[in-house]
């Protein structure tokens, strides 16, 4: 059985590379990374027609393309085409966020409501475009005053200036809400202010990570009865990712107040719910559950065969390829590429090169060619100006940013940066994780605040950035995935040197 089902992955990858050397959609990538938009509309086009298993793709980047070239209402009928045509597309969120966007460019921000303003301005928070973000919320702070949705949007113009400016971005806009009638400048990052926030508003957007940031300061204020409250009003109020982690929280708060009983029954349902998840993980060692080593070839495995994503490997669309496993969610492989040389720096700085494969996995999915929306480069997504302040540091002569598309370099560089970091941060990889995502005036923010933090679920919750905190969660995952496939995993390890 396992033989006919080997022959029949290995007649559709075969398949694949047949198509592959005559790949419109490949031939339009090539164009569009060119900036030659017009000619990769037409390749796109023929992608749709001649490549359907990825003709959601194909409809994606000739919407982008269109965008790119400011032809605005054809970019919002292409994203609006995809979003109809294939509503379980993995690109479901990107397109959605990219027409919103366009609608805004095409239209005016006097045609666009507020509302859909606060979904472009998520949407450039969850690429990193705080500049962006600020710029909407600033039109929106001068024209819409009196919109009902205004104090909603205060509270995200508090986080979005904390962001870019500091404390006293952060000034700007408490002062602004206190100049509202009603209203009471402390309602922002604070314990207490956080809970007014959840209780006068309980239906907002804002609402819901208010009360996960009253939970986790509780439980860390050692008040689990009231934590528990928090929680238990978190998973079954709300949906979505807080949801979920709040159904942990509240095994955790019960195991503090003594009733293990209970606790443990929680933690074998999360276990059962979300085996493959970073409380999936944490609570299989409250369970004392073994979890053994992972067969693989030497080169990943997966565990859902995912024909989209070979397909766009075989045609070394890798960005692309990562987005399918990153947004479908699934677990198609762990590769360990470049594994001479991640194991020479590794040793030479004294690192896990476990910790340093799930790290470029995380970051760029091993692919040397890649630049990040912000233009971090290569395996370990390496700024510009960062990396020449390593390659100085090293001593590496002629050293020039286009080695940051060299593996071998890049692997030293960004070796020898997380050296530093550990050194930086006591040795936490946790807030490595922290600096590498978010940079280092949030990671030491973070590390000054949780310096009376022990436990490592405790500090992860408390990150302050949605999308760092995922981040840390999912390399961290990966870690202990690599230390099951090419090394060994026990759940005492698991937690050696993260924080």
């Amino acid at each position: 059985m396992k033989k006919i089902l080997f022959v029949f992955l290995l007649s559709i990858i075969v398949k694949n590379l047949v198509l592959a050397d005559e790949s419109n959609f490949k031939k339009g990538k090539e164009f569009y990374k060119k900036e030659n938009y017009k000619e990769a509309i037409k390749l796109f086009s023929e992608a749709v027609l001649n490549e359907k298993i990825i003709a959601d793709y194909a409809h994606y980047y000739k919407a982008c393309s269109y965008f790119n070239l400011k032809q605005y209402d054809k970019a919002i009928k292409a994203y609006n085409h995809l979003i109809i045509s294939y509503p379980k597309s993995t690109l479901i969120k990107k397109a959605s966020f990219r027409k919103k966007w366009a609608r805004y460019e095409y239209y005016g921000f006097n045609k666009i409501s507020t509302i859909e303003l606060m979904g472009l301005v998520e949407g450039f928070l969850g690429e990193y475009k705080n500049i962006e973000a600020k710029k909407i919320l600033d039109e929106i702070m001068v024209k819409r005053r009196k919109d009902k949705y205004y104090i909603n949007v205060l509270y995200t113009a508090a986080n979005v200036y904390y962001r870019i400016e500091g404390e006293q971005g952060k000034i700007k806009i408490l002062d602004e809400i206190l100049s509202i009638e009603g209203e009471n400048a402390r309602v922002l990052f604070n314990q207490e202010k956080y809970k007014e926030v959840y209780e006068k508003y309980p239906n907002s957007g804002y609402a819901n990570h208010a009360l996960r940031k009253i939970a986790i300061e509780a439980y860390i204020n050692e008040d689990y009865k009231k934590a528990y409250q928090y929680f238990k009003a978190l998973r079954f109020n709300y949906g979505g990712e807080n949801s979920a982690t709040a159904l942990y929280w509240m095994a955790k708060c019960l195991e503090k107040l003594g009733d293990n009983k209970v606790a443990l029954k929680i933690y074998k349902k999360y276990r059962n719910s979300y085996p493959n998840s970073f409380y999936g993980y944490r609570c299989a060692a409250k369970l004392g559950i073994y979890l053994g080593p992972i067969g693989s070839s030497g080169k990943g495995f997966f565990t859902i065969y995912n024909n989209k994503y070979w397909y766009l490997v075989k045609i070394d669309s890798l960005e692309d390829a990562g987005m399918e496993v990153y947004r479908a969610k699934i677990r198609v492989n762990y590769p360990y590429l470049h594994k001479e040389a991640i194991k020479k720096y590794s040793e030479i700085y004294k690192l896990d090169p476990l910790f340093m494969a799930a790290l470029y996995y995380g970051e760029s999915m091993f692919h040397a060619q890649i630049v990040s929306p912000v233009g971090a480069i290569g395996l370990g997504q390496i700024m510009p100006f960062t990396g020449d302040a390593l390659a100085k540091e090293l001593n590496i002569k002629n050293y020039d940013t286009g080695d940051l598309f060299n593996p071998e370099i890049n692997i030293k560089l960004s070796c020898y940066y997380v050296y530093q970091l550990l050194k930086d941060f006591a040795g936490k990889k946790v807030l490595v994780l922290c600096n590498y995502n978010a940079g280092p005036e949030a990671a030491i923010r973070w590390y000054e605040r949780g310096k009376d933090i022990s436990d490592v679920d405790t500090f992860v919750e408390s990150i302050g950035y949605r999308e760092t905190r995922n981040y840390v969660k999912k390399v961290i995952m990966n870690y202990w995935i690599y230390q099951r496939i090419y090394g060994v995993y026990s759940h005492k390890k698991a937690l050696e040197g993260l924080y």
